[in-house]
């Protein structure tokens, strides 16, 4: 039984799953990554010390943070 490299890092990928049930859920469109970002959004909103935000992303710099959530 043989796959190819392309068709094992696609076919059950969390992006792939996620992606059916969002559109499942309703949204036409939201990726993965815009989690990410919403939930970052949600910490600093309460208050959350940034330097926390950017340890939970996993960014090595604030500013990266930052470029981030615009």
């Amino acid at each position: 039984m043989g796959y190819s490299l392309d068709s094992l890092c696609n076919l059950n990928s969390p992006t792939r799953r996620f992606k059916r049930v969002a559109k499942k859920a309703g949204f036409c469109y939201l990726r993965l990554h815009d989690l990410r970002y919403s939930i970052a959004s949600l910490m600093l909103k309460n208050v959350t010390n940034p330097k926390v935000v950017q340890e939970c992303l996993g960014h090595k710099s604030i500013n990266r943070l930052w470029i981030g959530m615009l």
